[in-house]
């Protein structure tokens, strides 16, 4: 069983300062503003009110943590704060409530000070006479000193007071101003942010960003020094480490919870296969996310699961004849749900399509009911998706790499002429004769100098000490131009000398499908269902179909810009579905494709038929059909 020691995922408090400090990203700034306010609300009578708006696991504890300590560490303000930090699942009915959680944290942490005993005066006095009795006794035994009130889930505060208490208790922190504010809420909520209600415009509110890729890396690669993995935090700054960072970012968005969980069971080798690295979050998860699904009520539950369990979006008309649910009624749930940040909506025409929010919380409960096939899948098409591809660019010291700036400026015969200059040298260091050979294999290539293009790349073959990984990249780089002018089956011969001669731990193994299939795509339709079988087949066979996936899903652009006829498209299509039907590396790339040709078809075009898969891909997919779409 593994063991977690080092930092308390849900309650930051639990955590050491020392450490929850040196893990700290993003925020410095912020967390400095807010430490500077409340101090000086602690040392004079201007009182501030700081609310922090952000979703769950976006760091707000953290942060209300950090702060609060920071605030203890200044000696200056230990005769004139004292801080009530009201637990997180505190539960208020009413002001009264709210009173009493503060005067009882007090007297817990501060009993020299605070009597425990405080209901017992205020017995037999209604609600609200309790509630100010107590509160103004509070105010009474803090002397000259400024109470410090740290509440979370303000909004759920809020509401339990309803309009008459907010009245009461804004009135109450008006006249004494000896409390200072410091709260969080999940979303911005109508007792701070309407005109009509008596916080509005009470609060400094500041919503807080998600982190960034590099943030989320640099946040894994501080909690990575603290578990002395240094071979995690090296992989971290890799340029295939941040690719696999980018590949969980597109899942866990800027969450920092998933981030601090990731963490503390990651390593280089669960990371680079991202599967494990995700199918080890996902286990995590799912107890929170089952808890999560059993506090909601029965028929929202219900709607959850059914989202859950959907390959796509639903319109409300879909859910309510999955779930038995009224039609009236499930809208309305799902309105309630959408408010409290499970589900989200997107409109087309008088239909709204629904689906949940965290594509994460959707695969986590359903790796409990389909034994995470549907999280393998996707995490096999992120890892294709955001590869770091066998780049044919190398930049050296050389002219060969002064021929890359050529190739920005548009400038083909100097940079043709550049790595001819190394190729022609005498005793060019091996290492950059074949990187010149490489990029001017991929010039002639661009060019449509293809027979040039696949001699490049055959010499480098020849060339004894070259790398396994320039090897690789050469054996499968070769294929490409030989469509051009070989018969399929050559070709196939070729493909297949690549992947016997190739290396398998190299990224290049397996070649640039993408390019592959662009070739592919300059043939005769009539050819297209014989050569994808080829392919897909040799693909399939040496383990390598989730990279082939990755150009089936980016040859969608291709046929989006390309020119092809209706039936052309449809001919594609269908050789891919019938190639790659009984393997599941390609089960989401068909799928994808499946879903943007019906859009390509689409008479007046809509983008409704992208609804029917997971948001995680629908968001990958879109930009391939700008021009179906008409999007800039």
């Amino acid at each position: 069983m593994r063991e977690r020691h080092l930092l308390s995922t849900y309650t930051p408090s639990n955590t050491p300062y020392a450490i929850l400090k040196r893990i700290f990203v993003q925020r410095h700034k912020l967390l400095e503003r807010i430490v500077g306010r409340l101090a000086k609300s602690m040392a004079t009578e201007d009182k501030n009110h700081i609310l922090l708006v952000g979703p769950r696991g976006c760091g707000k504890t953290n942060l209300v943590t950090l702060a609060v300590w920071a605030l203890q560490d200044k000696s200056e303000l230990d005769d004139c704060m004292r801080i009530a930090w009201l637990g997180e699942d505190d539960t208020f009915t009413g002001l009264v409530h709210l009173a009493f959680g503060i005067a009882s944290r007090l007297a817990q942490e501060y009993p020299n000070e605070f009597p425990a005993d405080f209901k017992n005066p205020v017995r037999g006095l209604s609600q609200d006479d309790a509630a100010l009795s107590v509160l103004h006794s509070t105010i009474k035994h803090l002397g000259n000193r400024n109470l410090l009130l740290v509440t979370e889930n303000m909004d759920q505060t809020f509401h339990s007071l309803g309009d008459t208490g907010q009245k009461k208790w804004r009135a109450f922190l008006q006249e004494t101003r000896k409390i200072a504010t410091l709260a969080t809420a999940q979303r911005l909520f109508t007792g701070v942010s309407s005109r009509n209600d008596p916080f509005f415009g009470f609060f400094d509110i500041q919503h807080l960003e998600p982190l960034s890729v590099d943030q989320a890396a640099e946040l894994m690669a501080r909690i990575s020094l603290e578990q002395s993995k240094p071979e995690l935090v090296e992989y971290l700054k890799s340029p295939e480490g941040r690719f696999r960072v980018r590949a969980l970012h597109y899942l866990a968005g800027g969450n920092h919870r998933m981030y601090v969980l990731l963490a503390e069971f990651l390593t280089k080798k669960s990371l680079n296969d991202l599967v494990s690295a995700l199918e080890g979050l996902a286990n995590d998860l799912t107890p929170f996310f089952q808890e999560r699904m059993r506090s909601l009520p029965d028929q929202q539950r219900q709607l959850v699961q059914c989202l859950c369990d959907a390959q796509g979006a639903m319109t409300v008309k879909q859910i309510a004849g999955e779930t038995f649910i009224e039609e009236r009624t499930c809208a309305k749930q799902l309105g309630n749900l959408k408010s409290t940040g499970y589900v989200r909506s997107e409109k087309r025409g008088k239909e709204s399509y629904y689906d949940m929010v965290e594509p994460l919380m959707r695969l986590c409960l359903e790796a409990k009911t389909q034994h995470g096939r549907p999280l393998r899948l996707v995490a096999r098409f992120l890892r294709a998706w955001f590869s770091l591809t066998a780049l044919r660019k190398g930049a050296t010291e050389t002219n060969a790499g002064r021929a890359v700036a050529y190739d920005r400026q548009g400038d083909t015969l100097k940079e043709l002429a550049d790595y001819s200059a190394v190729i022609d040298m005498p005793d060019a260091p091996v290492d950059q004769e074949v990187l010149a050979r490489l990029n001017r294999g991929a010039r002639y290539w661009q060019d449509g100098l293809f027979r040039d293009s696949a001699e490049d790349y055959e010499a480098v073959l020849q060339i004894k000490s070259v790398s396994s990984l320039h090897r690789t990249e050469a054996l499968f780089a070769v294929v490409e131009p030989m469509i051009a002018y070989c018969n399929q089956d050559d070709l196939a011969k070729a493909l297949k000398r690549a992947f016997e001669l190739g290396t398998p731990a190299t990224d290049a193994y397996g070649g640039t499908p993408n390019d592959l299939l662009a070739m592919v795509l300059k043939k005769s339709p009539v050819e297209w269902s014989s050569y994808v079988s080829q392919i897909a087949s040799l693909y399939i066979q040496y383990g390598v179909a989730e990279k082939l996936g990755q150009g089936v899903t980016q040859s969608i652009h291709l046929l989006d810009e390309g020119g092809f006829s209706q039936s052309q498209i449809d001919t594609w299509n269908a050789a891919w579905q019938h190639a790659g039907n009984d393997c599941e590396d390609l089960e989401i790339p068909l799928r994808c494709l499946n879903a943007t040709v019906e859009v390509m078809k689409t008479q007046p075009r809509s983008d409704r038929p992208l609804f029917r898969l997971p948001i995680e891909i629908r968001q990958l997919i879109r930009p391939l059909l700008k021009h179906s779409l008409g999007e800039p």
